[in-house]
């Protein structure tokens, strides 16, 4: 599956896919290793939750109305990756992607199968909490990215130069 229907999730769909995400990434053991090991600094936790807000925003605020790419998407979890001083081993970042793709795919449908078979398989803990207008916070999702990311860099900023003195 390279490509995806430009659709809108309806509001239950939304927050059915965003406690899927969370699932999806509670159950990544390389990216809950690097958290827990914070192999991506002091603030691995919050780089953690940038990845996760970054998923959801390429799903609710696409940059134009083409077809979601699952390459992008692969992109985008191994410059996650990346960030947390990780390496695509074993092509992880394409097994996400493809999870991450049929799951929405299933939710633009009503379906919401896979995402109870992750949660028989293992308890929800949501890297980003869940509100109760999930439309009006995926419009806010840009901001929150851009903040996440900024106080992470401004933080590792911080202790490398700690180090340094």
């Amino acid at each position: 599956m390279e490509t995806s229907k430009r659709s809108k999730l309806t509001a239950d769909a939304l927050k059915q896919f965003q406690q899927g995400v969370s699932l999806v990434f509670s159950g990544w053991v390389a990216l809950q290793d690097a958290v827990n090991g914070g192999w991506g600094g002091l603030y691995s936790r919050e780089k953690a939750v940038s990845i996760e807000y970054s998923v959801l925003s390429f799903f609710c605020q696409p940059k134009n109305n083409e077809p979601l790419c699952i390459f992008d998407l692969e992109d985008l979890l191994c410059d996650g990756m990346n960030s947390m001083s990780l390496m695509d081993y074993e092509g992880e970042c394409e097994e996400v992607a493809n999870k991450l793709m049929v799951m929405y795919e299933e939710c633009l449908e009503g379906d919401y199968q896979s995402i109870q078979r992750l949660r028989d398989a293992r308890p929800i803990r949501h890297v980003v909490p869940v509100s109760k207008d999930l439309h009006q916070r995926c419009s806010l999702l840009p901001s929150l990215v851009t903040w996440n990311k900024g106080t992470a860099k401004k933080q590792d900023n911080d202790v490398k130069r700690a180090k340094e003195h």
